[in-house]
């Protein structure tokens, strides 16, 4: 099962309005474990990439989905692009 980094922006301080989604797709990860870790290594150029490519984002998170994690992000989020 292959696991991808996803990162959950909220552009508002509200969280009732609906995330945008954004998908590392340049690294894909064999297992959960090995995409957290790199989450843990690499947060701060994490968030210093997001911060500097969605400047409006005034909150997120990021997490580690698998392809069926993914697929209902995009049916719950389809207006947001993914």
């Amino acid at each position: 099962m292959k696991w991808f980094l996803v990162a959950i922006m909220y552009m508002s301080p509200n969280v009732h309005i609906d995330p945008q989604i954004s998908v590392n797709n340049q690294v894909l990860f064999p297992t959960e474990i090995m995409c957290k870790a790199f989450v843990v290594e690499s947060k701060i150029a994490l968030r210093e990439e997001l911060m500097q490519h969605f400047p409006d984002v005034k909150h997120f998170t990021l997490a580690c989905v698998n392809s069926k994690a993914l697929s209902d992000l995009h049916k719950k989020y389809k207006k947001n692009e993914i």
